[in-house]
This record gives C-alpha cells, structure tokens and sequence, in this order.
C-alpha cells in the first residue's frame, strides 16, 4: 500500500503545532477491578513508588510505576516510561518510523508492541529480584506477579507534508483506544536462600474493547484499536 493510499484511509487530526520526534505513551496499568481481571485481595497492601531506568537495544529509558504487594500477589500499576534522547533511542525510533513510510503501519505497531513487552519483563525480573520473602504469607508455596494492562491500543501518527510533497514523519507513538483488561501472571515461589523463582508465565484476558474518544493531535486509524493482550 502507498502512503498517499494509507493517509487516505485514516483520520487526520489538526493541530496548530507540528511537533517533530514526537515520541511519547499515554498508556497506563492499573490495579484495579474489570471483569474477568486479576486483581490484588488484601485491605491495606504494601505501596512503593519507584523510579528506575533500563535499557532496550541501546536506548535509555526512564520509568516510574508504583509496586503493589500483598500476602499472595505483587501487581504494577500506573506504569510509564520516557525514551531518552541518543543516536540509539533515534535508531529504535527509526525501525518504527520507516515500517510505517513503508505501508506497514500494522509492522509498526508490532514493533512498538514488542518494544513495550521488552521493557516491561525488565522491570518485572528487576521487582521480582527485590522481593523481601517476609512481606509474604509463609504458609503459601506459589505467588502470583500481575501486570495488567487495562486499556486497548492503537498507533497515533505525528506526519506532515513538505511543499515539495514530500511526507515527513515526526514520530509514532501509542495512546488508548478503549478500555479492555488483560493480565501477565508469573507465578512464583521462593528458594530457601531468599531468590524468587519462576514457576510459569500465562496471559489472561480478552479482546473486548469498550471505545473510548482517541486522544491524538496527529493522525490515527479509527478502525485498527487492539486490545490490551497484544502488548503482553
């Protein structure tokens, strides 16, 4: 498919402003009830809000998310990240941005998916390395570690056009399409000496999407919205 076809098929937002490496997330996770949505059980859980980075392929990111603990569940919720600004986050950047010169905005989003999913294993086997066995009810063998996704996804374009015709692409980023739930649980257990080991890794969840009201300034396709399991 051309550029000029693809456009052609997609809702063009306006904006006063072209932002040029408008690189960014809107996507939250929460703790929180849906149906058909693990979530923690205890009244007063353990809270930590933590600020770390990591890197992915070379690009250095900052996140911040709050950690939820309870007697039989560790859960993130309101997780975000920053790409930093380096030749190797312009790399990454560059993959995303030149599937979709190239027709794929499809690929494009893949790529973004599997670029979230990367960073958020990260961060999981980082809390995980750095749980404390006493915040845990000894009488239980397996633990489960929930990160849930609650939103649905879809790709929001920052494109314009030269005088000479020639498409320019500032950045491709993701922002919520709708509301979904979709859960990783890792179940774990504990090792005499402290380390946590991972017993299995399974996805719960649907394709159910309630539509929301897209918040892009740039250009999206208002009919490609995927649920929230695609980024897991």
């Amino acid at each position: 498919m051309s550029l000029a076809l693809l456009l052609s098929t997609m809702y063009a937002c306006t904006d006063a402003e072209y932002h040029t490496n408008a690189i960014k997330d809107a996507q939250l996770t929460e703790s929180r009830s849906f149906n058909g949505c693990p979530q923690s059980f205890c009244l007063t859980p353990q809270l930590d809000t933590i600020t770390d980075t990591f890197f992915v392929n070379g690009c250095l990111i900052s996140v911040r998310y709050i950690v939820e603990v309870c007697p039989l569940t560790v859960s993130v919720r309101d997780f975000e990240y920053t790409i930093g600004n380096s030749s190797a986050c312009n790399n990454v950047n560059q993959v995303w941005n030149q599937y979709y010169l190239n027709g794929q905005s499809q690929l494009a989003n893949e790529a973004l998916n599997s670029f979230y999913r990367d960073l958020t294993l990260m961060v999981q086997a980082n809390i995980l390395s750095n749980l404390d066995p006493d915040d845990f009810d000894p009488s239980i063998l397996y633990f489960d570690f929930q990160w849930i996704e609650t939103g649905c996804h879809t790709s929001c374009v920052d494109i314009s056009v030269d005088p000479e015709g020639t498409p320019i692409l500032g950045g491709i980023f993701q922002v919520k399409c709708g509301d979904g739930c979709c859960a990783r649980v890792t179940k774990f257990s504990f090792a005499p000496n402290g380390d946590t080991q991972i017993i299995s890794t399974e996805i719960r969840g649907s394709d159910d999407c309630d539509p929301i009201r897209v918040d892009c300034d740039y250009t999206y396709d208002p009919n490609y919205c995927q649920p929230a399991c695609a980024r897991l």
